[in-house]
């Protein structure tokens, strides 16, 4: 009875860890970082996904702002961004949600995920899936955009 009860518990955990959610990685314009150079310091991007949640990581090191309410995301196939939360990051690693929309960085390294949930269009992200972020004044630099031109996001390709 005990052996029975082992093997299946063993098939209960089997299934349960095969049919979870796992994180994947995203490429940013074909490349796994992505790097922004400017005359008020660099940046750095990357992103994952985690089921329909997608994680946007930025590496912020000199004068910048973010303007929240500027982002502007695009899908295809259509879908929309839910429960979006930009979220500082802290040396341990800890995620503290940002309130204000405009955040100034001044002559610092720091670090920021943005987060939200794609609603709409496929369940997951999948290879046909492209996240766009639109020309905005999300990341700003002496008052001037930094996104200035599309920049494509997909699931990587192995």
């Amino acid at each position: 009875m005990i052996h029975l009860r082992c093997i299946f518990s063993i098939i209960l955990f089997s299934f349960i860890m095969w049919s979870c959610d796992h994180s994947e990685p995203l490429t940013i314009e074909g490349e796994k970082e992505y790097k922004i150079r400017t005359d008020c310091g660099n940046i750095s991007v990357t992103a994952n996904t985690f089921g329909r949640r997608i994680w946007i990581y930025l590496k912020l090191d000199g004068d910048f702002t973010l303007n929240q309410d500027s982002l502007k995301i695009e899908f295809s196939p259509s879908a929309s961004a839910i429960d979006m939360e930009l979220c500082k990051i802290l040396e341990n690693y800890d995620r503290i949600k940002v309130e204000d929309k405009v955040i100034k960085i001044k002559n610092e390294k720091a670090r920021y995920s943005l987060g939200f949930m794609m609603q709409g269009g496929d369940y997951f992200v999948t290879e046909s899936t492209i996240i766009t972020l639109l020309p905005s004044n999300f990341i700003t630099c002496k008052n001037k955009p930094l996104i200035n031109d599309t920049i494509k996001i997909k699931l990587r390709t192995k």
